[in-house]
């Protein structure tokens, strides 16, 4: 009971450290403040539909027809060419678009030798429920144009001397997009449900919405967490070097030595789950015992680094090196791992990676 007592009062002032710094309570109002702003800016496109950027490395005529079919749909998400692959990362990063597809070269010759690796590169954000529908679309498209390349091959490869070929192909093309013009009106018909008879209610359009700048949300808190954690293995390094735990008995050091990280690490958490609620982002509690996780995991990495780093200015000076490389090597904002596949390795080091 009387070491039950302690730990709590441990508790109580590691938490009492932490609020006392003006920096750490400012980010733990910040964050749910500053993602409901960011949450509920007017979406990049106008509209409220998310925006898909597309850019083609060549010519080829299923990836161009892919793509102007996209343009022109009319659906959930907005698609818009690039003129370079600078321009699409560039479109991305600034929120203009909320991710986007890098059409390799030569995807006619690479579906026919049925070589798919990479043959379309998706860079986003964040995978999510939006980017799941975006690659149905596109590949929908893509195979659509595709299939009817691989009806034509097989006419042409017919042994027949009594039809032209390219009559048949021209024949065939004509029958395609004859049905392709009448299929949306003779063989399908839709009804949208209005708010009158209250079925309406069951739909959910808001996320879509807002979804182009809910993205990076989660990958920011999460590097938020971390920093947290780091800090308390820094204030720990900083005590153990100040003499502050001389009269402790050497087994209460290695306990005390973990909630120094844990508890800035738990306070930001809460902090993070508050923000993602008020949001919207994530499915509770899911979500929680993700966190939950998270936290753990941080706590480990942080104990561990403060055992290989003793000195407390070193310890600190880490921690701008990992902000950084966590949110430019993992997907917070963008996903550079489809296009430079050795990020992926660098990404294992870094915690926030498992997070996101």
């Amino acid at each position: 009971m009387k070491y039950g007592t302690r730990i709590i009062t441990w508790v109580w002032l590691m938490a009492k450290r932490v609020l006392s710094s003006p920096l750490m309570v400012v980010l733990l109002i910040a964050m749910p403040v500053s993602g409901l702003i960011i949450y509920n800016l007017p979406a990049a496109s106008g509209d409220g539909k998310p925006r898909a950027v597309l850019y083609v490395e060549d010519e080829d005529e299923i990836a161009k027809g892919t793509v102007e079919q996209l343009i022109m749909s009319d659906g959930t998400i907005t698609y818009y060419r690039a003129d370079s692959q600078n321009t699409l990362y560039q479109d991305i990063s600034s929120g203009k678009a909320d991710f986007g597809y890098v059409i390799r070269k030569d995807l006619s010759g690479k579906l026919d030798r049925k070589s798919y690796d990479e043959a379309i590169v998706m860079v986003a954000k964040e995978q999510s429920y939006i980017t799941a529908i975006s690659n149905e679309i596109v590949f929908k498209e893509m195979f659509r144009k595709y299939s009817v390349r691989i009806a034509e091959n097989y006419l042409v490869n017919l042994e027949t001397e009594t039809v032209d070929k390219d009559i048949l192909k021209k024949a065939f093309r004509d029958k395609i997009e004859r049905y392709s013009m009448d299929a949306g009106i003779s063989y399908f018909r839709f009804e949208m449900l209005e708010p009158e008879s209250g079925n309406a209610g069951s739909i959910d359009t808001t996320s879509l919405e807002n979804v182009s700048v809910a993205y990076p949300v989660r990958g920011v808190l999460g590097v938020l967490v971390m920093v947290a954690a780091l800090c308390g293995a820094v204030f720990y390094s900083s005590d153990r070097k100040k003499g502050v735990f001389a009269a402790l008995s050497s087994e209460s050091v290695p306990l005390l030595a973990i909630l120094y990280e844990l508890i800035p690490t738990a306070l930001f958490a809460v902090s993070a789950e508050i923000t993602l609620a008020f949001t919207g982002i994530g499915a509770f509690p899911y979500e929680i015992w993700r966190m939950f996780l998270y936290v753990l995991l941080l706590t480990a990495v942080a104990g561990l680094l403060g055992l290989v780093i003793k000195d407390a200015n070193v310890l600190a000076g880490a921690i701008p090196v990992l902000t950084v490389a966590s949110l430019v090597f993992c997907p917070v904002f963008i996903n550079l791992t489809g296009v430079v596949p050795v990020i992926r390795y660098i990404c294992w080091l870094l915690p926030v990676y498992y997070y996101i």
